[in-house]
């Protein structure tokens, strides 16, 4: 459990600096200048990952809770708007519909995206993943409030969001299909 909290230390540090104080945050670039300090945050960034992954690999699996029979389909069924707040925040050739409503559709799909799976999984390890990026997120967007970060203006065209959904449907089902792949963790059984 040490390395998946040194990891998520070490991941939310570097990915809270520039939201929590970006003054600091241009002080570095200054320093180091542009590319070192990309460098640097890719860096720190992957070796947090890396961390979490093992620490999730070998932590001691115990219940805090018993989710609910029914919590898992709600938790399958919040994955879809999940990833289409993920895709929105990239960087697609689309005016989604959610881009006016929040400046913050990537924080808002980790908050979905781990609401879902603290819905569905009850174990220490996986509580503490699922709480802390969470928790990360939410500070992201109340930290953007501060920020004064605007949602995106421009013409919305239905053509065009109904090709974004049907694109995020086709990404669900393949995430849906292929999660025993990179999870371990199988959603259906045959």
């Amino acid at each position: 459990m040490s390395w998946l909290i040194l990891g998520l230390v070490l991941f939310f540090a570097v990915h809270l600096l520039p939201v929590l104080a970006p003054g600091y945050r241009q002080k570095l670039k200054v320093k180091y200048g542009e590319n070192r300090y990309k460098l640097l945050f890719g860096l720190i960034s992957i070796v947090g990952l890396a961390l979490i992954i093992l620490g999730l690999k070998y932590a001691n699996y115990s219940n805090l809770y018993q989710p609910t029979s029914w919590s898992r389909h709600l938790a399958m069924s919040l994955m879809m708007p999940s990833i289409y707040l993920f895709l929105s925040n990239q960087a697609l050739p689309t005016r989604s519909f959610i881009k006016r409503l929040t400046p913050n559709p990537l924080n808002w799909s980790i908050v979905v995206w781990s609401s879902a799976h603290l819905m569905a999984n009850g174990d220490l390890p996986q509580v503490v993943l699922f709480s802390s990026f969470g928790l990360f997120a939410l500070i992201s967007i109340f930290s953007s409030y501060r920020r004064n970060l605007k949602p995106a203006r421009g013409k919305l065209k239905i053509k065009d969001e109904l090709l974004f959904m049907g694109l995020c449907a086709v990404i669900y089902i393949g995430l849906f299909f292929s999660h025993s792949y990179f999870t371990g963790m199988p959603l259906i059984k045959w």
